[in-house]
């Protein structure tokens, strides 16, 4: 037998010989693009690829000496991180969002409305060999179940694109999804088939029956700056210069704070990559300008890495 990810190549990874799958049980196989195929029997299996996160699929084909026809495949959107997909019930039903649990019974995770979901940021303009892409965020406590849901740039036309079904967004620092506007839907769940324009335009979330969940209209964008709302989700829209985050929280830089006494600040340091950095002094505070100004030179001299302080919010 054998595992793919493509329909047309059904032999991309072989079952080694003396694999066993006992009646009822369960056979853990990692995709590992980065860690080399399994080609004996012996510890976990690998089959030498990845799977993509914005959407693949997979195939198990039969023995060549039976045939070597498809036995049972799964086509799949947009992941949430940490959670899985998995048939309810277990074994035989259909296939939706699952807790992770290798090597036994499917448990499904429980999911939030997506009638709260919000188009969050923007870039309509991007510099150098950037794409367009817009971003939608779920304030929920649970996942959301994006497929079904229709994203547009034209709202006399509702369903110009049909998320894949198996598409979910996380929650919290994982509520966020990136959506290419490269019109190119065939590059994945994550492209959708229009772009922006950077002199103005909407865009629209609908749910599957035509109701509006969002919609924002911009006015012309800035080369490669953002846009979109601040603090996450909120009515507010703010421009984004230097802080571009597809698929993670709105920032704004310090200096963009106007500078008054005893503000709430919700600090973050974000490294070279464009990523929240784990460090002793992230939270909340309240300082005035001049403690503010004390507080982020000691904080981030006392640092490693090349990290700059950003306001997550203010209040």
């Amino acid at each position: 037998m054998s595992l793919s990810d493509d329909a047309g190549d059904p032999r991309r990874w072989v079952f080694p010989a003396g694999v066993n799958l006992p009646p009822g049980g369960y056979l853990l196989v990692r995709f590992d693009g980065d860690l080399p195929a399994s080609t004996n029997n012996f510890g976990t299996l690998n089959t030498g690829f990845g799977l993509g996160a914005g959407g693949d699929e997979v195939y198990l084909f039969d023995t060549s000496s039976r045939g070597g026809g498809e036995l049972d495949s799964i086509v799949f959107g947009i992941q949430a991180a940490d959670y899985s997909i998995g048939r309810q019930p277990n074994g035989s039903g259909m296939f939706v969002l699952n807790l992770p649990t290798p090597g036994s019974i499917n448990i499904s995770a429980t999911l939030g409305t997506p009638m709260t979901l919000k188009i969050n940021e923007w870039l309509a303009n991007p510099s150098g060999n950037d794409d367009d892409f817009f971003e939608l965020y779920n304030p929920n406590n649970q996942p959301v179940d994006l497929g079904g849901l229709y994203l547009t740039d034209t709202l006399a036309n509702k369903q110009q694109y049909r998320i894949p079904n198996l598409s979910f967004v996380g929650f919290g620092l994982d509520g966020f999804v990136r959506f290419v506007a490269d019109n190119r839907p065939g590059q994945g769940a994550d492209h959708v088939n229009f772009g922006l324009n950077k002199d103005g335009e909407t865009i629209g979330l609908f749910a599957a029956n035509g109701t509006q969940i969002d919609v924002v209209t911009f006015l012309g964008q800035q080369s490669g700056v953002s846009e979109g709302r601040f603090p996450d989700g909120s009515s507010n829209i703010a421009r984004f210069p230097g802080t571009v985050t597809p698929a993670s929280g709105n920032i704004r830089p310090i200096t963009d704070i106007v500078q008054r006494e005893h503000r709430y600040l919700r600090l973050v340091a974000v490294g070279p990559q464009k990523r929240r950095e784990k460090i002793p002094h992230s939270g909340r505070y309240r300082h005035s300008a001049r403690r503010l100004r004390r507080f982020l030179r000691e904080s981030v001299q006392s640092c490693t890495g090349n990290l700059s302080w950003f306001c997550a919010q203010l209040r």
